[in-house]
């Protein structure tokens, strides 16, 4: 993909002030910015009144790429524009199944082995090679919008490049754990509110990576918030998204970290009794970064809170306690077990080579083993 310095803000400003390119590739692992964009160009292409006769919204897998061009190449009605929008793109096909039922056996074998490339992740890369003859010349009363996640195109193929020339392409990309607190305190931000830094590590904890959940979530506690209230803290994410601020995975990696075995077992009979909100397999999920990166730390150059900040890739030194305290008290060589220990309950809990046993039960023996 020819390289493009686009970002959301840019993007979305252009788009807020009707500034459009004929075509919008929207791509990338990350839903969230996706879909953020599709519907600012949807809300600001049309006035209402031009809505009815001049705004498809198509679906991948109902659709194929010919029915998308043929429809980008009619002209509008009463209106200065019409808008295409192709949502969850990576699912476009080339042609109908019930063409391809009609086919000649040499053509069905074709039709086979693009299925079986399809199920690869490739065929839908294919697909869009079509497309190039459009670019050449798009109508200039068309915005045409792809939906396309999970994915990104081959950026050697020719419609790539042409996308590249004639609209605008944009990557959402993931984001990496580490990433999720600075997100969380510039989403707050915008909304004029702060937020503390321990409730910023609830919220990343618990919710993950998944921007469009983490957004939902402080939007429903951004509106219940007390009038002239413009500050989050722990105890309002404690009332106002489920978790909770003693009995939680991030409290219980520093009971880890610190080997304090009351407060460990105190929040895993809580999970135990809550099996719901805490599955192990969530739990799993928290743990094991945590002492992966202990392995970094315990290898690191700088074991000072500067060096260990650079190592992992952290931007606040509130990040880095937990490893610091957790380095007296594990050793290299007690990390790797712990790892494999790990990998073993993660196994026990979906039931291979084990009988079924409640996540409790599992969490409590991994803990055991994790302090002693």
């Amino acid at each position: 993909m020819a390289k493009q310095d686009v970002s959301y803000a840019s993007l979305l400003n252009d788009i807020n002030n009707k500034r459009f390119k004929p075509v919008y590739f929207l791509m990338g692992e990350e839903p969230y910015y996706i879909d953020l964009l599709t519907d600012a160009i949807i809300k600001n292409a049309l006035l209402d009144s031009e809505r009815d006769f001049n705004q498809t919204i198509l679906y991948g897998a109902d659709t194929t790429i010919g029915a998308v061009i043929n429809a980008a190449k009619r002209y509008p009605m009463m209106a200065e524009r019409q808008l295409i929008v192709v949502k969850e793109a990576q699912a476009l096909k080339a042609a109908k199944e019930e063409d391809e039922k009609g086919a000649k056996k040499g053509h069905a074998l074709k039709a086979m082995k693009e299925e079986d490339d399809e199920k690869k992740g490739q065929a839908s890369k294919n697909v869009f090679d079509a497309l190039s003859f459009y670019l050449q010349k798009p109508l200039s009363s068309t915005i045409l919008v792809f939906n396309y996640k999970y994915g990104t195109l081959d950026g050697r193929k020719k419609v790539s490049l042409d996308l590249a020339k004639t609209g605008v392409v944009f990557e959402s990309k993931k984001l990496n754990d580490n990433q999720i607190p600075a997100w969380i305190h510039t989403f707050v931000s915008t909304k004029g509110y702060t937020i503390d830094g321990k409730a910023k590590q609830m919220i990343a904890e618990f919710l993950g990576t998944d921007l469009s959940r983490i957004a939902g979530e402080l939007n429903k506690l951004l509106i219940t918030m007390p009038p002239g209230e413009k500050r989050i803290t722990d105890t309002l994410v404690e009332r106002n998204i489920g978790i909770s601020k003693e009995y939680n995975v991030f409290e219980l990696i520093k009971a880890l970290a610190a080997k304090d075995i009351l407060k460990a077992n105190r929040i895993v009979d809580h999970f135990g009794k809550n099996p719901k909100t805490t599955p192990l397999v969530m739990v799993l999920s928290l743990l094991f970064p945590f002492f992966a990166n202990m392995m970094l730390c315990h290898y690191a150059v700088n074991k000072s809170e500067s060096g260990i900040m650079k190592e992992l890739g952290l931007r606040y030194s509130i990040q880095v306690n937990d490893y610091i305290i957790a380095m007296r008290n594990y050793s290299g060589a007690k990390i790797m077990q712990i790892i494999a220990l790990l990998r073993e309950y993660d196994a026990k809990g979906k039931g291979f080579k084990s009988m079924p046993t409640p996540d409790g039960e599992l969490l409590k023996e991994l803990v055991y083993k994790i302090m002693h």
